[in-house]
């Protein structure tokens, strides 16, 4: 989860022996949600919570071996 701190002052909280801290003006990420909650909820409920976002990852594009160009390339030079 994503703790936003909308203040000008850092804050740094202990939930459960895990030590957290939000800059000001900030977001800090990893929370677990139950902590991120508890956080929320029972401490400072100014702050903003959010899920996080998803990692954007790049498709997956097929490279043609460099040998196997090599060779196509002497076939073809050969057939002619």
């Amino acid at each position: 989860m994503v703790i936003t701190n909308p203040t000008d002052k850092d804050i740094t909280v202990s939930i459960e022996g895990q030590m957290y801290t939000v800059e000001a003006n900030s977001s800090t990420s990893g929370i677990r949600e139950k902590h991120a909650i508890h956080w929320v909820e029972q401490l400072h409920n100014f702050l903003v919570i959010s899920p996080e976002k998803a990692k954007e990852v790049a498709p997956k594009v097929e490279v043609p071996k460099v040998a196997e160009i090599i060779a196509e390339a002497k076939d073809a030079k050969d057939k002619k």
